[in-house]
């Protein structure tokens, strides 16, 4: 008999805090609307004490801990397709990333079901709010990439009706704002408007009602890892690689690649949204993630 969804979230890092923890897992429990779901937390050693002991307090009947010392990303990924076997879908998470959709599982479930031959899909990170340059999708070598450098521009996929280089005089505005203590260091809720001064300087080369979204699921090239989400029937058809790093470095590209090779179809699903929480334009790994890309 098989289940709705399988949740599956690596934890890892001493970076990674109680508090990222608690909102993965709220935004799971408070938004889902079936209720026959797991989520499995793969948890490596090298997270701080503060964290390990929240963890270890958790008692929830829809939760599962495994303990590991050290966890590559492919061997999560490897890990997370065999333990979804009795499972209908299969989310993969970072241990930074929120839902925000009441009912995101029946929304998803119920466009996905109009696709037989689904590879992988994801959903809209809220984190363009902040302002920032946070295409939704990982760049393709598309003719605006390579003869416009459209990503280096900053005028990429969401962002092609915006000024060029806005996304460095962004940045830059933050941490001058930031050094200054003129505002908010962190982004706990981004329904409010708490950083006026913030986004009253960077209207004069960015217009955030000019973010250009699809209406509906479209096809994609390439998705981030921070959430993808799988049909658990179409795993089998493809493979991925062991890329012999510990973070995800081009896990994205693999799958993704891997799955349209073997005629599955990629989606990104715009009705759907979740949070990425992360430092001003990089993600908290950024540093050890370089180190990885050597």
């Amino acid at each position: 008999m098989t289940q709705s969804v399988l949740y599956s979230i690596k934890i890892g890092g001493p970076n990674v805090t109680s508090y990222n923890v608690q909102n993965v897992i709220n935004g799971i429990k408070s938004n889902v609307f079936y209720k026959d779901f797991e989520i499995h937390l793969s948890i490596e050693d090298n997270i701080n004490k503060e964290t390990s002991n929240f963890i270890k307090n958790i008692n929830d009947q829809h939760i599962k801990c495994f303990f590991y010392n050290n966890l590559s990303w492919y061997q999560w990924l490897k890990k997370s397709f065999e333990n979804s076997k009795n499972f209908e879908y299969l989310i993969t998470s970072h241990d930074d990333t929120y839902f925000r959709t009441k009912y995101f599982d029946k929304i998803f479930i119920n466009e996905i079901s109009k696709v037989q031959n689904v590879g992988c899909f994801t959903f809209i990170d809220d984190g363009y709010k902040r302002r920032f340059f946070n295409p939704q999708l990982r760049g393709a070598y598309h003719i605006d990439r390579v003869y416009e450098d459209s990503r280096k521009n900053g005028v990429e996929y969401e962002y092609h009706l915006q000024k060029k280089n806005w996304h460095k005089k962004n940045v830059k505005i933050k941490k001058i704002l930031n050094y200054l203590n003129l505002s908010p260091k962190k982004f706990y809720d981004l329904k409010k408007n708490d950083d006026k001064f913030f986004e009253l300087l960077t209207s004069f080369f960015f217009d955030f009602k000019k973010i250009d979204f699809p209406k509906k699921t479209i096809r994609a090239h390439s998705l981030w890892t921070n959430i993808m989400g799988f049909k658990v029937n179409n795993i089998k058809i493809f493979n991925i690689t062991d890329l012999d790093v510990s973070h995800g470095v081009y896990a994205d590209e693999d799958i993704c690649l891997s799955t349209q090779k073997n005629d599955l179809v990629n989606l990104l699903i715009p009705n759907i949204h979740y949070y990425h929480d992360r430092e001003i334009d990089i993600s908290r790994s950024w540093k050890d993630i370089k180190k990885d890309q050597e």
